[in-house]
């Protein structure tokens, strides 16, 4: 379903809540991702963890164009508070 979503609205930001290495729905998106590139993590941490990741990934459909996305992570809200930064950091090269 969430594949049928992006291919008819075609974002330019598709924002995950969480960005860990495994389970999170940033690592799904990486995975359903055709290519990845431009993968970058923020500086900026709440305790051990990334505050922010991003990267460009390019996704097929069974029909139509492919759809190149910035992907962004960002800590998962139930369990941290997301720091300041988010939108200097999505717009950074």
């Amino acid at each position: 379903m969430h594949k049928k979503i992006l291919e008819v609205v075609r974002p330019g930001y598709i924002v995950c809540l969480g960005n860990g290495e495994a389970d999170s729905a940033y690592s799904l998106v990486r995975k359903k991702a055709y290519d990845v590139k431009n993968e970058k993590p923020s500086d900026k941490k709440v305790g051990r963890c990334r505050a922010f990741k991003k990267f460009v990934g390019e996704f097929h459909f069974d029909e139509g164009e492919p759809l190149d996305a910035i992907v962004v992570g960002v800590l998962h809200p139930s369990r941290w508070q997301c720091p300041s930064g988010l939108v200097r950091f999505i717009e950074s090269k």
